[in-house]
């Protein structure tokens, strides 16, 4: 490998700054997507001068019963060429999604992560999965000021679905509890007059 290659690259990996501006409502998490990175290399190109190309492709793979995508993101000047590779694991069912829609889901997220180890972009920052996230979202007072603001057992539930990484944490599990039988008893109430 050139050393004008290896300037080149590290270039454009201390310039690549992709925070994770995307929301997963579902997750209650923020994170970063494949287009994000791709779009944050086109601009550092761009202000760079650097002639590089970036390319994926995916293969799937069998590894014993499971299918898996595996990724490589390919970053070359013509000449020389650095790859990383990047996996992951088809879901066996997945509501909502055929087979196409899964074995895409699949792609996209290996792609992600194979991009990420290209450009050295730290993915366990906010990572729901990551124990200083569910650390910080405990810390977090919001949602004990939340919950006893929520007017239905409807609300209660959905909020408990948003928060999985509180889930665990007793605090959160009593105060859910004690604020689902005060509308569960203010309910009673009511239907007795």
């Amino acid at each position: 490998m050139k050393k004008e290659f290896l300037k080149g690259y590290n270039e454009i990996v201390q310039k690549m700054q992709v925070p994770k501006s995307k929301f997963n409502k579902f997750g209650n998490f923020y994170y970063r997507s494949c287009e994000d990175i791709f779009n944050e290399f086109k601009k550092v190109i761009k202000d760079t001068h650097q002639e590089f190309a970036l390319l994926c492709t995916d293969e799937v793979v069998v590894v014993g019963q499971r299918y898996y995508v595996k990724a490589t993101a390919i970053l070359t000047n013509g000449d020389d060429t650095i790859t990383t590779e990047g996996w992951a694991r088809e879901t066996e069912k997945r509501n909502g999604s055929d087979e196409a829609q899964i074995t895409g889901g699949a792609s996209s997220y290996a792609r992600k992560y194979a991009l990420n180890g290209l450009f050295n972009l730290d993915d366990s920052k906010d990572d729901p999965d990551n124990p200083d996230t569910k650390k910080k979202e405990l810390a977090s007072a919001d949602w004990r000021k939340e919950i006893p603001e929520l007017k239905t057992i409807g609300e209660i539930t959905a909020y408990w679905n948003d928060h999985e990484l509180l889930q665990q944490d007793d605090e959160f599990k009593q105060l859910c509890s004690k604020h689902k039988m005060e509308l569960l008893n203010a309910q009673k109430n009511a239907q007795k007059k």
